[in-house]
């Protein structure tokens, strides 16, 4: 199986951050989603299955890596966004996501879960 992309990174918006907040996934293609590898006997590795789901999400592009500290950022002034506008969402952890379409440049997302009218 190729590498894949993109990296899909969920963490706890608690004001800070540590190792123990993240979750690191990895978007297995079509091709190998019926036959995806599984993880040998690590009990931190699982591979999990995602139905449709809508999210809000906020890009931005840049020359150098996201630190920890924009990704935050950039998730909660999207969680100030989605605020303002009313819009329901589960706030407590974002995902963020990144793309390296060339070596000059990174394409980056942070997404928040729409809250489906029937889950109040």
């Amino acid at each position: 199986m190729p590498a894949t992309a993109p990296l899909v990174t969920g963490f706890v918006l608690n004001g800070t951050t540590t190792g123990s907040d993240f979750v690191v996934s990895a978007w297995i293609p079509e091709d190998y989603q019926n036959d995806a590898p599984r993880p040998f006997d690590d009990q931190d590795i699982d591979v999990s299955h995602f139905g449709r789901e809508t999210y809000f999400v906020a890009n931005w592009t840049s020359t150098f890596p996201a630190s920890a500290g924009t990704i935050v950022k950039k998730a909660n002034e999207l969680a100030d966004s989605l605020d303002r506008n009313k819009e329901k969402y589960k706030g407590k952890s974002a995902w963020f996501m990144s793309y390296s379409p060339t070596l000059a440049s990174k394409y980056y997302e942070v997404a928040f879960l729409k809250k489906e009218k029937k889950e109040n």
